[in-house]
């Protein structure tokens, strides 16, 4: 019993530990996000930058090339599950760090 949340807590702390190759994210127990703003993420929808909305498109247009299919909006956010792996993580922050990489 409490296995399911047992893997969570650990797949994110897992995660907290990955090299995120200048890509921001943020996680809040089994939420993550990819802030690509400056300063401190906002804790609010309307406190986002509408302006980031194309960098965010183009780490969306690279995960789902990948195979990987997060939210399509970047005013919305991602959710760790029972089924991934750290694998799975991996290839997440792999993906969006080269397309931050590219977007220079």
């Amino acid at each position: 019993e409490g296995a399911v949340y047992r893997h969570l807590a650990a797949l994110g702390e897992q995660f907290d530990a990955l090299p995120k190759g200048g890509v921001q994210w943020v996680r809040e127990g089994a939420i993550v996000w990819p802030w690509l703003g400056a300063g401190a993420p906002p804790r609010t929808d309307t406190a986002l930058d509408a302006s980031l909305k194309p960098i965010y498109a183009g780490l969306f247009n690279a995960w789902l090339e990948a195979g990987i299919y997060m939210p399509p909006s970047a005013f919305e956010v991602g959710f760790l599950c029972g089924a991934h792996t750290v694998t799975d993580l991996e290839r997440l922050v792999g993906v969006a760090a080269q397309a931050w990489a590219a977007r220079a």
